[in-house]
């Protein structure tokens, strides 16, 4: 009898214990607080490196793709956004509901000159066509050699043109 007492003891100490570290790890894992800019339309230049020509060509782009596919695709460039860019556009591809809220078939693609980085967050349902890996080579491929030469917006267009190509192979 006192060895199982003392079994259910020490499974009640490691139960509490594990619960305690599993409760720490969750205070981790809360939303981080971002603040988003309001959504412009399918091309948010809030770092102005697009001139007005490259800005209608990815809008209509991205325009013409929604009308074929129902997919939507936005870009945001952005000077200071928070310090985890991935995390940060992930979160506002949310916060502005890119995509069909019941396809979640929105794509966000995001830069930060001043920071020199570039993100795509892709929602479920299109990330078994674009995955992680796909768009990190788009991003290498496509898009990095034109803005390591200051094109940035001929990098956003060939890297949407990219997208597009291989999302419509799809459908």
């Amino acid at each position: 009898m006192q060895r199982v007492t003392l079994y259910f003891i020490i499974s009640f100490l490691l139960l509490f214990i594990s619960s305690e570290q599993t409760f720490a790890h969750l205070d981790t894992l809360k939303k981080k607080s971002f603040s988003f800019p309001n959504q412009q339309g399918w091309v948010n230049d809030f770092e102005y490196d697009l001139d007005s020509v490259s800005k209608n060509i990815l809008i209509d782009m991205a325009k013409q793709h929604q009308l074929k596919t129902s997919n939507q695709i936005c870009i945001i460039t952005i000077a200071n956004p928070d310090e985890d860019f991935a995390e940060f556009t992930i979160g506002l591809a949310n916060f502005w509901g890119i995509g069909e809220k019941v396809k979640n078939n929105g794509v966000l693609i995001a830069l930060s000159k001043k920071q020199r980085k570039v993100h795509i967050a892709t929602g479920f349902g299109v990330e078994n066509i674009l995955t992680d890996a796909l768009c990190k080579k788009v991003i290498d491929d496509k898009m990095t050699p034109k803005f390591r030469s200051g094109d940035y917006a001929g990098g956003l267009i060939d890297g949407m043109k990219e997208l597009i190509a291989l999302l419509e192979k799809t459908n």
